[in-house]
């Protein structure tokens, strides 16, 4: 099966992919530690960081959000794990102001631990750009809203600033693709270590972002998918890569498909 979703500049991007079912597949009453009837291995955890990437790219892209934030949390100890701080900077989103701060702009979020000592959390946001936005007023916002839930900084105020730690993003990055594949990159970090976490559970948050459509094309083998895209978008197809599980039960073509010139 091939499925292709476009964006709002004409670019697509998707797969073309097929599993081969096995006897051990099979979900067996009363197993435990299990995902989707497989054991949870190093593998599955890896596989599913890539799914949650290829998903919230789509998003980030559908959306055009070019925009980078980073939240913080300035009291002593912080958040506690990683679905703590994405529900908390949801909930400052939705019901203390947020998204008008924000002039409305979808929100994508995903946390991230830093890398000095103490490893603290920090949750980093993709939104549109465009328009000016009020830093004072949402560091206020921000501040009062973490203090009202109980996180005391020594600063007086949370940290809350636009752009990545050398700045970049800080108007806007120069497209969505990029600001996609820069957050994609957090999800398979650390998540391992976030004990606390359910099963299935989402690795980023969204709001006011829908998810494109796929086309889904069907009646071909995977050998003759390159040939079929090139045949269909020529110069555009800019990547068509073959990937596979280490036990090549699943595999397919990864497809970028370039915007329209003119």
């Amino acid at each position: 099966m091939v499925i292709l979703y476009r964006y709002p500049d004409g670019s697509l991007s998707g797969c073309a992919s097929m599993r081969h079912a096995r006897v051990s597949d099979v979900l067996k009453p009363g197993a435990a530690g299990v995902f989707g009837g497989m054991e949870s291995t190093e593998e599955n955890r890896k596989r599913s960081a890539r799914r949650a990437a290829v998903e919230m790219r789509r998003k980030i892209r559908n959306g055009d959000l070019r925009r980078l934030l980073t939240f913080t949390n300035g009291s002593r100890d912080g958040w506690k794990n990683h679905r703590e701080a994405l529900l908390q900077v949801l909930d400052w989103y939705e019901n203390h102001g947020g998204r008008e701060l924000l002039k409305g702009s979808p929100l994508v979020v995903v946390p991230e631990r830093g890398k000095n000592r103490r490893k603290r959390l920090h949750v980093h946001g993709a939104m549109k750009s465009g328009y000016r936005l009020d830093y004072g007023a949402i560091i206020r916002s921000w501040s009062a809203y973490m203090t009202a839930q109980g996180y005391i900084s020594t600063a007086q105020y949370h940290r809350w600033h636009v752009g990545d730690e050398e700045g970049r993003g800080k108007v806007a990055l120069s497209s969505a693709r990029v600001c996609a594949d820069y957050m994609a990159k957090y999800l398979g970090k650390d998540f391992i270590e976030d004990t606390e976490r359910l099963l299935n559970e989402k690795r980023y948050r969204c709001k006011g972002v829908c998810a494109p459509e796929p086309r889904r094309l069907f009646g071909m083998t995977l050998d003759e998918v390159p040939e079929m895209l090139a045949g269909t978008f020529g110069s555009r197809l800019e990547v068509c890569g073959w990937f596979e599980g280490e036990d090549s039960t699943y595999g397919g073509w990864f497809i970028e498909v370039g915007a329209p010139s003119g």
